[in-house]
Protein backbone atom coordinates (compact mmCIF):
# COMPACT_ATOMS: atom_id res chain seq x y z
CA UNK A 1 0.00 0.00 0.00
CA UNK A 2 1.32 3.38 -0.85
CA UNK A 3 2.04 5.74 1.73
CA UNK A 4 0.77 8.98 2.37
CA UNK A 5 4.12 10.46 2.14
CA UNK A 6 4.77 8.91 -1.47
CA UNK A 7 1.18 9.82 -2.80
CA UNK A 8 2.07 13.05 -1.66
CA UNK A 9 5.61 13.36 -3.65
CA UNK A 10 3.62 11.87 -6.33
CA UNK A 11 0.66 15.40 -5.97
CA UNK A 12 0.44 17.65 -9.03
CA UNK A 13 1.06 20.95 -8.26
CA UNK A 14 -2.65 21.68 -9.44
CA UNK A 15 -3.59 18.96 -7.43
CA UNK A 16 -1.32 20.61 -4.68
CA UNK A 17 -3.18 24.68 -5.54
CA UNK A 18 -6.65 23.03 -5.58
CA UNK A 19 -6.67 21.57 -1.58
CA UNK A 20 -4.89 25.12 -0.84
CA UNK A 21 -7.66 26.28 -1.84
CA UNK A 22 -10.63 24.22 -0.14
CA UNK A 23 -8.31 23.96 3.45
CA UNK A 24 -7.49 27.85 3.99
CA UNK A 25 -10.93 28.30 4.14
CA UNK A 26 -11.71 25.20 6.13
CA UNK A 27 -8.73 26.01 8.21
CA UNK A 28 -10.32 29.58 9.18
CA UNK A 29 -13.26 28.24 9.75
CA UNK A 30 -12.60 26.08 12.44
CA UNK A 31 -10.54 28.78 14.27
CA UNK A 32 -13.77 31.22 13.61
CA UNK A 33 -16.02 28.23 15.07
CA UNK A 34 -13.36 27.66 18.33
CA UNK A 35 -13.85 31.38 18.91
CA UNK A 36 -16.84 31.50 19.00
CA UNK A 37 -17.26 28.23 20.84
CA UNK A 38 -14.95 29.79 23.47
CA UNK A 39 -16.87 33.17 23.65
CA UNK A 40 -20.00 31.10 24.47
CA UNK A 41 -19.04 28.29 26.62
CA UNK A 42 -20.85 25.94 24.68
CA UNK A 43 -20.12 23.01 21.51
CA UNK A 44 -21.04 23.59 18.25
CA UNK A 45 -23.49 21.05 16.98
CA UNK A 46 -21.42 18.77 14.72
CA UNK A 47 -23.93 18.85 11.84
CA UNK A 48 -24.21 22.25 11.35
CA UNK A 49 -19.94 22.42 11.59
CA UNK A 50 -19.36 19.93 9.18
CA UNK A 51 -22.01 21.40 6.27
CA UNK A 52 -20.42 24.91 7.10
CA UNK A 53 -17.11 23.44 6.62
CA UNK A 54 -18.31 21.41 3.73
CA UNK A 55 -19.24 24.39 2.16
CA UNK A 56 -16.40 26.29 2.84
CA UNK A 57 -13.88 23.83 1.23
CA UNK A 58 -16.74 23.85 -1.88
CA UNK A 59 -15.93 27.86 -2.07
CA UNK A 60 -12.56 27.15 -2.32
CA UNK A 61 -12.90 24.93 -4.82
CA UNK A 62 -14.59 27.17 -6.81
CA UNK A 63 -12.38 30.14 -6.28
CA UNK A 64 -9.81 27.94 -7.71
CA UNK A 65 -11.53 26.52 -10.59
CA UNK A 66 -12.81 30.10 -11.47
CA UNK A 67 -8.55 31.37 -11.24
CA UNK A 68 -7.36 28.21 -13.22
CA UNK A 69 -9.97 28.71 -15.68
CA UNK A 70 -9.15 32.14 -16.44
CA UNK A 71 -5.61 31.55 -16.48
CA UNK A 72 -4.52 33.77 -13.52
CA UNK A 73 -1.55 33.62 -11.82
CA UNK A 74 -3.56 33.12 -8.19
CA UNK A 75 -4.09 30.05 -8.93
CA UNK A 76 -0.20 28.63 -8.71
CA UNK A 77 -0.24 30.79 -5.15
CA UNK A 78 0.93 27.95 -2.97
CA UNK A 79 4.01 26.90 -5.30
CA UNK A 80 4.75 30.76 -4.91
CA UNK A 81 4.61 30.46 -1.84
CA UNK A 82 7.16 27.53 -1.04
CA UNK A 83 9.63 28.98 -3.39
CA UNK A 84 11.60 31.38 -0.79
CA UNK A 85 12.02 27.39 1.04
CA UNK A 86 12.90 25.33 -1.83
CA UNK A 87 16.85 24.86 -2.47
CA UNK A 88 19.55 24.10 -5.12
CA UNK A 89 21.12 21.08 -5.79
CA UNK A 90 23.63 21.76 -3.48
CA UNK A 91 20.98 22.42 -0.73
CA UNK A 92 21.14 26.55 -0.27
CA UNK A 93 18.11 28.27 0.15
CA UNK A 94 16.73 29.81 -2.90
CA UNK A 95 15.77 33.12 -1.18
CA UNK A 96 19.54 32.76 -0.08
CA UNK A 97 21.04 32.62 -3.78
CA UNK A 98 18.61 35.40 -4.95
CA UNK A 99 18.74 37.71 -1.50
CA UNK A 100 19.75 41.12 -2.72
CA UNK A 101 18.11 40.83 -6.59
CA UNK A 102 15.03 41.64 -5.36
CA UNK A 103 12.20 40.14 -8.05
CA UNK A 104 9.22 37.62 -7.02
CA UNK A 105 7.97 34.43 -8.54
CA UNK A 106 5.01 34.21 -10.61
CA UNK A 107 4.00 30.96 -13.17
CA UNK A 108 0.67 30.51 -14.96
CA UNK A 109 -0.70 27.92 -17.28
CA UNK A 110 0.73 29.73 -20.23
CA UNK A 111 4.65 28.87 -19.15
CA UNK A 112 4.15 26.05 -16.08
CA UNK A 113 4.40 23.00 -18.26
CA UNK A 114 7.58 24.58 -20.68
CA UNK A 115 9.79 21.38 -18.79
CA UNK A 116 6.90 18.56 -20.44
CA UNK A 117 4.64 16.84 -19.36
CA UNK A 118 6.15 15.68 -16.06
CA UNK A 119 3.44 16.27 -12.57
CA UNK A 120 6.57 17.10 -10.42
CA UNK A 121 8.24 19.59 -12.52
CA UNK A 122 6.73 23.57 -12.78
CA UNK A 123 8.62 26.31 -15.05
CA UNK A 124 8.72 29.42 -12.54
CA UNK A 125 9.68 33.15 -13.74
CA UNK A 126 12.04 35.55 -11.22
CA UNK A 127 11.07 38.79 -12.31
CA UNK A 128 12.96 41.45 -11.20
CA UNK A 129 12.27 45.04 -10.44
CA UNK A 130 14.21 46.25 -13.75
CA UNK A 131 11.85 43.73 -15.91
CA UNK A 132 15.01 43.99 -18.35
CA UNK A 133 15.66 40.27 -18.00
CA UNK A 134 13.19 37.08 -16.97
CA UNK A 135 14.69 34.44 -15.51
CA UNK A 136 13.17 30.94 -15.64
CA UNK A 137 13.53 28.07 -13.61
CA UNK A 138 11.92 24.51 -13.17
CA UNK A 139 10.90 23.64 -9.90
CA UNK A 140 10.38 19.99 -8.32
CA UNK A 141 7.94 19.32 -6.27
CA UNK A 142 9.31 16.05 -5.29
CA UNK A 143 12.52 17.30 -3.79
CA UNK A 144 12.02 20.91 -3.79
CA UNK A 145 15.23 21.47 -6.03
CA UNK A 146 15.58 24.68 -8.32
CA UNK A 147 17.49 24.65 -11.49
CA UNK A 148 17.79 27.56 -14.42
CA UNK A 149 16.04 26.60 -17.88
CA UNK A 150 17.57 29.56 -19.51
CA UNK A 151 21.38 30.40 -19.91
CA UNK A 152 20.71 33.76 -19.02
CA UNK A 153 19.73 31.99 -15.30
CA UNK A 154 22.41 30.26 -14.73
CA UNK A 155 24.78 32.75 -15.48
CA UNK A 156 23.05 35.28 -12.79
CA UNK A 157 22.17 32.58 -10.95
CA UNK A 158 25.29 30.19 -10.71
CA UNK A 159 24.16 28.45 -7.72
CA UNK A 160 21.46 26.71 -8.81
CA UNK A 161 23.37 25.00 -12.15
CA UNK A 162 24.06 21.33 -10.82
CA UNK A 163 27.95 20.87 -11.39
CA UNK A 164 29.04 19.02 -14.02
CA UNK A 165 25.74 19.54 -15.80
CA UNK A 166 25.39 21.76 -18.60
CA UNK A 167 21.43 22.69 -20.13
CA UNK A 168 20.14 20.96 -23.31
CA UNK A 169 16.98 22.05 -24.93
CA UNK A 170 13.72 20.70 -23.46
CA UNK A 171 12.21 19.32 -27.03
CA UNK A 172 15.57 17.00 -27.29
CA UNK A 173 15.13 15.95 -23.87
CA UNK A 174 11.51 15.07 -24.28
CA UNK A 175 12.65 12.84 -27.29
CA UNK A 176 10.35 15.19 -29.67
CA UNK A 177 11.93 14.75 -33.16
CA UNK A 178 10.11 17.62 -34.35
CA UNK A 179 11.70 20.78 -33.33
CA UNK A 180 14.70 21.16 -31.28
CA UNK A 181 14.49 24.66 -29.25
CA UNK A 182 11.62 26.39 -27.80
CA UNK A 183 11.34 30.03 -26.99
CA UNK A 184 9.72 32.03 -24.30
CA UNK A 185 10.10 36.12 -24.92
CA UNK A 186 13.79 35.91 -26.12
CA UNK A 187 14.85 33.07 -23.56
CA UNK A 188 15.66 29.71 -25.28
CA UNK A 189 14.02 26.98 -22.78
CA UNK A 190 16.51 24.13 -21.62
CA UNK A 191 17.01 22.09 -18.72
CA UNK A 192 20.53 20.38 -16.81
CA UNK A 193 20.02 17.74 -18.95
CA UNK A 194 21.48 15.08 -16.43
CA UNK A 195 19.11 16.36 -13.47
CA UNK A 196 16.38 16.20 -15.85
CA UNK A 197 17.04 12.58 -16.73
CA UNK A 198 17.66 11.80 -12.97
CA UNK A 199 14.38 13.89 -11.66
CA UNK A 200 11.67 11.99 -13.89
CA UNK A 201 13.10 8.54 -13.55
CA UNK A 202 10.60 8.03 -10.72
CA UNK A 203 7.71 9.38 -12.96
CA UNK A 204 4.48 6.68 -12.60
Amino acid sequence: MVSLAVAADYMTEHTRNMLGFMIVPMTAGVGGILLVSFLRKRLPSFWPVFGLLGWLGLLGYMVFLSAWFLDLPCAYVFTVLRMPSAISVNGVPVAKIIKGKGGHWVTDDYFARLCGDHDNLTAMRLETPSNSTDYYFAYDSRTRVVVPMTPAAAAEFPAFMPSGDELVGVFELNGNTNSTTTWMGGNEIKLPGKWFRASIRGEP
